[in-house]
């Protein structure tokens, strides 16, 4: 239980720099905002562990629940009032007592999975299922999409959190080609577009400045670049975007000067799956390179953009094996033999998944975390029994 609390305080409980966008107010939609979804299943998550924990202490079920609820309201009431960039909402209520209660579920669920050898096949054979498919789904809905025409603009969203960006964008340049705000380049390569800018650096500022979007000529925009303090922040779409999932969010840490009037240069490639965002200043050159992956599921759902770019390898080390790890707990149950094709059966798959959409091969750190799930599903399998 104090692990579980201390890992809800650490992600619920700290400041961040990010500017709130609700005015220090009560939000009551449910999944709201750009990242609704995404922030829903992440808060289900998060409070799992403790309800869990609360349900294999030996507290009552009503107990457990009471306690959750008390705790996410604890922690809303918290953010609202003492906690710097946090966002209060009904939302976040909902889904974190939603994790408590299927966390305390777990520990009754389980053993029925387990319970004979029928049960853990069948078991295994859904999750296998379920698993193949969200590989697949998770890798698909960041597939960039690319655009048959680009387009720029400097108009700011003037969202809360957001100012006007005070440098000045000299030009734009599409695919090598000048275009001039307003106007529309058509593109005929598919598999890559590139959009290099050059500007004079403006004030940095705490809140986002939008320095350029790119748009096709219908739909939301394709790529857009901001500035927040030293940071420059892109994005490009995908279907995840649609979805209210966290999708393509590169940041080049601390690559802006500091001072504004100096030339800059900002380069971005969108591929199908991958991207590359270069800042060149008179300082140097930051390059924010990524390769889409099936192990980069994490994408959609993890916050703190500027953090997770330092931890990438690690998250999808982490996000593999909290996958597989599943996959061997349920097939111990059944026998040896169930455990050796499942595992084979995952690995051929995610060998034969980047071949059949294009994207690019598990990393080193994805293997060695699905390997190590794996291993620990079926520990935890013998252990428990």
């Amino acid at each position: 239980m104090a692990i579980a609390a201390g890992i809800i305080a650490l992600a619920t409980l700290t400041p961040t720099s990010e500017v709130a966008q609700n005015g220090g107010r009560f939000v009551w939609c449910i999944a709201c905002g750009d990242f609704g979804l995404a922030d829903f299943a992440a808060n289900v998550a998060l409070f799992v562990p403790l309800g869990w924990a609360l349900g294999r202490a030996g507290l009552k079920p009503a107990t457990v629940i009471a306690i959750v609820v008390c705790a996410t309201i604890g922690i809303e009431l918290m953010q609202l009032w003492f906690l710097p960039g946090r966002v209060a909402s009904l939302s976040d209520i909902l889904a974190n007592t939603t994790g408590g209660v299927a966390g305390l579920a777990l520990p009754r669920l389980l053993p029925r999975l387990r319970g004979s050898t029928t049960n853990a096949g069948r078991a295994t054979a859904v999750y296998g299922g379920l698993l193949a498919v969200s590989l697949w789904a998770g890798t698909v809905v960041q597939g960039i999409s690319m655009p048959d025409a680009l387009g720029w603009t400097r108009q700011s969203p003037r969202l809360p959190g957001y100012t006007d960006f005070t440098g000045i964008v000299r030009e734009v340049r599409i695919n090598g080609t000048p275009v001039a705000t307003g106007e529309w380049l058509a593109l005929s390569a598919k598999d890559s577009t590139v959009v290099t800018l050059e500007l004079v650096a403006g004030v940095p500022d705490q809140r986002r400045a939008e320095i350029i979007a790119t748009n096709p000529r219908t739909g939301p925009a394709w790529a857009w670049v901001d500035q927040q303090a030293r940071d420059a922040r892109a994005h490009f779409a995908s279907a995840s975007d649609g979805l209210r999932l966290r999708g393509q969010d590169p940041v080049v840490a601390d690559a802006l000067p500091a001072t504004a009037g100096e030339s800059v240069m900002v380069r971005l490639v969108g591929r199908h799956f991958g991207y590359d965002v270069v800042v060149e200043t008179k300082g140097g050159t930051a390059v924010r390179h990524a390769s889409i992956t099936p192990g980069d599921g994490w994408r959609l759902f993890m916050p703190f953009a500027r953090t997770r770019e330092r931890l990438a390898p690690l998250l999808g080390a982490l996000w593999m094996a909290a996958l597989l790890a599943p996959l061997s707990y349920l097939a111990t149950g059944h026998s040896a033999a169930a455990v050796g094709v499942a595992g084979a059966a995952a690995a051929v798959y995610l060998l034969l998944l980047p071949l059949a959409l294009g994207c690019a091969w598990l990393s080193l750190a994805g293997w060695c975390g699905a390997a190590g799930g794996f291993l620990m599903g079926k520990v935890m399998a013998r252990w428990t029994s």
